[in-house]
C-alpha cells in the first residue's frame, strides 16, 4: 500500500481533480462544513472553466467548449441541480488525462483524508457517531467520523478497487491478503455488509486473475459480453423489481428483505414521484417529498429521470469498451457496478474516477500484452470489413 507522494511538476487539471475529489469528500464528514465546501468547489470551477479557456484555442475546440457549457447549464436549469453540468465541463477538460495518474492521486489523496477523518473522529475533534440498523438489532454501527457508518467501508472498497486497477496482476498477495483484512476489521466496527462483500469478492477476481492458469490466457471476450450486459441488463432489473414491489410477490418479497428494504422504500417514493425520462422537480420541492434511496440507479432514476440513468450506463460502456481486454479493469467495474445498485456512490468522489477515465483517450491501465491483444482484434476487424 504504497503512500509516496513524486515531486513532479501537477498539471492544471489534476489541481482540479483533487480540488473537486476533496469538497466531495468533505460532505461525508460527521461535521458541518458548508462554507468550506462552497469555497473549495467554486475554486475548482474557476480552474475549470481556465483550463478549458487556455485550451480552447482552436475554432473547433471553441465551439467544443461553447457548446458543452451551454448544454450544461440547459441540463442544471432543467434539474435545479449543477453536478451533471460541472460533470459534463470536467469531462471535456478531462479528455487528455492520464489514467493511471488520475487513479494514482484518487488513492493517495483518498487514502490521506481518511486517515486524518479517523484520527479526529478518535481524538473527539469531529464526532464519532454511532447509528443502528432501521430493520433488526444488529448492535452498534460506529461512523469513525463519517456522518454514516456505511461511508468508511465504502471509502476501503474504492481505496482497494484504485490499487487492484494501479497494480493489474501485479498487486502483490500480502497486500490483497491486507485489504481483505481491513474490510472485515471495519465490517466489525461499522457493520456494511455490501462494502465487505464488494471487497471480498475483488479479492477473489484478483486471486483467480493471478493463477498461472488464468494469467497464461488471453483476456476472453465473454468477460466482456458479460460486463457489457450486466451494465445494461441489472439497472433494467432494479427498476422492474421496484416497480412490482405493490403486488404482493413473494420472490420480489425476499430480495427486498435481503436487501434491507431498499426496493420497497424506492417503490414508496415511486408512487409519489413516478418514473419520468425527466424529472423537472427542484431540489427543495424533491426533498419535501424524498426518501432515503440507497441504490444509486433507483435514486438517479426516481430523482432526475431515465436519461440520466442511461448516461451512467453510457459511462460504464465506454469504460468496458476501452478496457475489454484488461481483465481485472472488467471485474472492477462490474463490482462497482453491483455496489452502486445497493449503495448510491454515484456521485461521490469515489465513483468520479471511473468517470473521467471512461471519456480519456488514455488507454494506460492497459498492460502491454492487452494493448497487442487490443491491435491485434482491430486488424481482424479492419480486415473483415475490408473482404465483406
Amino acid at each position: 500500500m504504497k503512500l509516496a507522494f513524486s515531486t513532479h511538476k501537477i498539471k492544471l487539471i489534476y489541481i482540479i481533480f483533487i480540488a473537486y475529489y476533496f469538497s466531495l469528500f468533505m460532505e461525508d464528514l460527521a461535521i458541518s462544513n458548508t462554507i468550506l465546501i462552497s469555497g473549495i468547489r467554486y475554486f475548482a470551477y474557476f480552474l475549470l472553466v481556465l483550463s478549458i479557456g487556455k485550451r480552447a484555442v482552436s475554432r473547433k475546440k471553441l465551439i467544443n467548449f461553447t457548446v458543452t457549457l451551454l448544454i450544461s447549464a440547459l441540463i442544471s436549469i432543467v434539474t435545479r441541480d449543477i453536478y451533471y453540468g460541472v460533470i459534463l465541463v470536467l469531462i471535456l477538460a478531462s479528455n487528455n488525462i492520464d489514467d493511471k495518474r488520475v487513479m494514482e492521486y484518487s488513492y493517495k489523496v483518498l487514502c490521506v483524508l481518511t486517515l486524518i477523518t479517523i484520527a479526529l473522529s478518535l481524538v473527539g475533534i469531529i464526532p464519532l457517531v454511532v447509528t443502528n440498523r432501521i430493520l433488526g438489532n444488529t448492535g452498534t454501527r460506529y461512523g469513525m467520523g463519517f456522518y454514516h457508518s456505511n461511508v468508511l467501508p465504502a471509502i476501503i472498497f474504492y481505496l482497494y478497487s484504485y490499487r487492484v486497477m494501479i497494480e493489474q496482476e501485479k498487486i502483490r498477495i500480502g497486500e490483497v491478503a491486507a485489504w481483505t483484512a481491513l474490510s472485515i476489521l471495519i465490517y466489525k466496527l461499522c457493520l456494511s455488509r455490501n462494502a465487505l462483500f464488494c471487497c471480498v469478492l475483488l479479492t477473489l477476481f484478483v486471486l483467480c486473475s493471478k493463477s498461472k492458469r488464468v494469467k497464461e490466457k488471453k483476456p476472453s471476450k465473454i468477460l466482456y459480453r458479460s460486463s457489457f450486459a450486466i451494465i445494461i441488463i441489472l439497472p433494467i432489473l432494479l427498476l422492474i423489481t421496484m416497480i412490482f414491489q405493490g403486488n404482493n410477490i413473494l420472490l420480489l418479497y425476499n430480495i427486498n428483505k435481503s436487501l434491507s428494504g431498499r426496493l420497497a422504500i424506492a417503490y414508496h417514493q415511486y408512487e409519489i414521484t413516478g418514473l419520468k425520462l425527466i424529472n423537472f422537480m427542484s431540489k427543495d420541492s424533491y426533498q419535501a417529498v424524498a426518501r432515503i434511496i440507497d441504490s444509486g440507479y433507483l435514486y438517479v432514476a426516481l430523482r432526475y429521470g431515465l436519461l440520466f440513468l442511461i448516461f451512467y450506463v453510457v459511462i460504464q460502456y465506454k469504460y468496458v469498451k476501452k478496457y475489454q481486454f484488461t481483465r481485472l479493469a472488467l471485474c472492477v467495474i462490474l463490482i462497482v457496478v453491483l455496489e452502486n445498485a445497493i449503495d448510491n456512490d454515484l456521485f461521490s468522489y469515489g465513483f468520479l474516477p471511473y468517470i473521467l477515465i471512461a471519456f480519456s483517450k488514455s488507454k494506460s491501465l492497459c498492460k502491454t500484452s492487452d494493448m497487442s491483444v487490443d491491435a491485434v482484434f482491430k486488424k481482424k476487424q479492419r480486415t473483415i470489413f475490408q473482404n465483406a
